[in-house]
């Protein structure tokens, strides 16, 4: 005998839906933890979270194509712009690399608001895409500050500088 939703099974609608409210608990979780981690386990963290991003990036393209951030457009727009808020966070604390791959999930979230916009008016997922749009724009300004910074301070001559200012 088949269980139902009635009989307490979840159907594979409920299972996209709250697997996609726990990826974003447990990405919180994971980046919070980055505070009082020792230090040896502050890259696994990173990736452990990465990873979350991923997936988490990858549920809402699914929640998106079942028509639901724009019904859930509150959900979402706390969802999605909270994501961009840890992600702009993230960037500061992780390789130019790894902030390629945020940026990455970034671009992806603010296309499904983009379609959630278009396919319902939804003025909500207009607000949270422009704002996204708006982060990338951060970030990728901020990568290129930082990368100027880094051709101009080489790290073997900042460390010298700050060595010798440490010990006079």
């Amino acid at each position: 005998m088949e269980l139902t939703a009635a009989q307490g099974k979840f159907s594979p609608f409920e299972q996209s839906v709250l697997k996609w409210f726990d990826l974003n608990h447990l990405m919180r979780i994971k980046f919070l933890m980055l505070d009082v981690c020792p230090d040896h386990q502050r890259d696994l963290i990173v990736a452990d979270w990465l990873q979350m991003a991923n997936s988490f990036t990858a549920q809402t393209e699914l929640i998106a194509e079942l028509g639901c951030l724009a019904y859930m457009q509150d959900t979402s727009a706390t969802h999605l712009s909270s994501f961009g808020v840890v992600g702009h966070k993230m960037c500061a604390r992780i390789s130019p690399l790894q902030r390629e791959l945020v940026m990455d999930y970034i671009r992806r979230m603010s296309a499904c608001c983009d379609r959630a916009r278009s396919a319902a008016g939804n003025a909500v997922m207009d607000i949270v895409g422009r704002f996204l749009k708006r982060l990338l724009d951060l970030l990728s300004t901020e990568a290129q500050i930082h990368e100027a910074e880094q051709l101009q301070n080489p790290v073997g001559a900042f460390d010298l500088v700050s060595k010798a200012v440490l010990f006079h």
